[in-house]
């Protein structure tokens, strides 16, 4: 290859690496992209242009006759041009990284970043990211460490998948974007209000001041690593990244969830039931009953009513406590919990769902999350019941975790490790007369 041709290739090869850098940051602007596909397209035509004047050299080394008229770059370009598809432009594509795909997200990571291998950033750019924490290592030694999925493998498509919590709240929570900079993020709250009044004939107009206040969300960092042995990497069969990074996504969830719910500010966010001044309603009760918890939701929701002025949305419990309400009967061994008109419903039974609506209680829909804490009271054996109007809660966070791959500190051990990063804030305070608790002996673990 030419001098020159080779330095414009490379300076094109960095460009092209620059954009696929900003890509994973943010999504490109159409100009953005329009380069990218000009860069890639310029790729293509040196290296075509290359192969193309080898076989020329070849044929004219074993005496073969050449036309002439590949000379031209215009004619050139078109024997080779092959239909494009611009960078960053398609939509997640599952095929490149399913069980039954061809390609693996781990190695395509360590050729993009390690090689700067431009189809392996195509391929990453147009799938969807998961997401991370957990420290661990696996290789192929052994079976619990990942060794199931290197060949020789037996009944892949088979494959079970550890069951992990689905995380309910972070879909009623109102979502929104994180600030590209900073520390925290601060939002300003009228807590006092002006005031109006009947006015005698000509006295002075009532005036009243109203005052302001903020609540700050501090911004917290989510990082978790994997290390993988290069044997795993490289000899698996495809589907053992997916594996991986769809339980890792789930882990930063599971771990958003769990803050969003019962953070205690120190260190963490301050989750809804630690919120200040949201409604506190106590069930005390050694033998509880739901005929007896039911007045005290309806506690709940009038204090919600009372204090906030609007309705709540939704009542968020703990798996157990939705069995348990499902299990109580009357004093004619009839279900409270039925969807039968004709009998005692205190409230209807809906979908039956491990997680999500599965259920209305005093015209409000039931939702039942699995990180609803259990280990609430004195005796940690109590969980919790959450009402409110989940979307006054604020979740600032990235559409999709950081992804990153590295071998330096590890290039003598044959491992790769594979760090996530995830940035977001969560704040409940600014109403907090939007939510209310429901506590107590009475929420005890039941039995059926």
């Amino acid at each position: 290859m030419s001098l020159a041709l080779k330095e414009a290739r490379d300076a094109a090869v960095a460009r092209l690496g620059a954009i696929a850098d900003i890509a994973e940051e943010r999504t490109l602007t159409d100009e953005e992209r329009a380069e990218a596909a000009e860069l890639r397209s310029t790729i293509e035509d040196i290296d075509a242009r290359w192969e193309l004047a080898d076989s020329v050299r070849e044929a004219r080394a074993n005496g073969r006759e050449v036309a002439e008229a590949t000379n031209t770059d215009d004619e050139l370009r078109a024997s080779v041009q092959e239909p494009r598809v611009p960078m960053a432009i398609k939509e997640r594509d599952p095929g490149h990284y399913t069980k039954e795909g061809t390609r693996s997200w781990f190695v395509d990571k360590a050729n993009a970043d390690l090689s700067g291998d431009q189809e392996a950033r195509r391929r990453l750019q147009e799938t969807s990211a998961y997401a991370h924490q957990e420290m661990r290592a696996l290789s192929s030694a052994s079976a619990a460490a990942g060794g199931e999925l290197v060949p020789p493998l037996y009944l892949q498509q088979l494959f079970k998948e550890k069951r992990e919590k689905a995380t309910p709240v972070l879909q009623m929570v109102s979502r929104l974007p994180l600030p590209a900079t900073g520390a925290s993020v601060t939002v300003p709250i009228m807590d006092g209000s002006t005031a109006a009044a009947i006015q005698s004939d000509g006295g002075t107009i009532t005036s009243t001041d109203a005052t302001f206040t903020h609540t700050t969300a501090n911004i917290y960092h989510v990082a978790g690593a994997q290390t993988l042995s290069l044997q795993l990497v490289e000899r698996s069969e495809p589907g053992a990244d997916m594996v991986i990074l769809q339980n890792l996504g789930k882990q930063v969830a599971i771990q958003m969830a769990a803050k969003v719910l019962h953070g205690t500010g120190s260190g963490e966010p301050t989750g809804i039931s630690a919120t200040s001044g949201i409604n506190a309603v106590s069930y005390s009760d050694g033998s509880p009953t739901l005929a007896e918890l039911y007045p005290k939701v309806a506690d709940a929701i009038q204090q919600i009513h009372t204090g906030f002025f609007a309705p709540p949305t939704d009542v968020l419990v703990a798996p157990r406590r939705w069995a348990w309400m499902l299990s109580a009967l009357d004093s004619t061994s009839r279900p409270f919990v039925t969807p039968y008109a004709p009998m005692n419903p205190l409230a209807d039974p809906g979908a039956v769902a491990s997680s999500g609506v599965v259920g209305n209680l005093q015209g409000l829909p039931v939702s039942t999350d699995a990180n609803i804490t259990l280990l609430n009271g004195a005796s940690t054996n109590e969980d919790i019941i959450l009402i409110g109007d989940f979307s006054q809660a604020m979740l600032w966070v990235n559409d999709a975790p950081m992804f990153e791959v590295s071998r330096e500190n590890r290039f003598g051990t044959g491992e790769i490790v594979i760090r996530a990063r995830q940035y977001y804030a969560f704040s409940a305070a600014g109403y907090p007369k939007a939510f209310s608790k429901i506590t107590g002996t009475g929420l005890t673990s039941p039995s059926f």
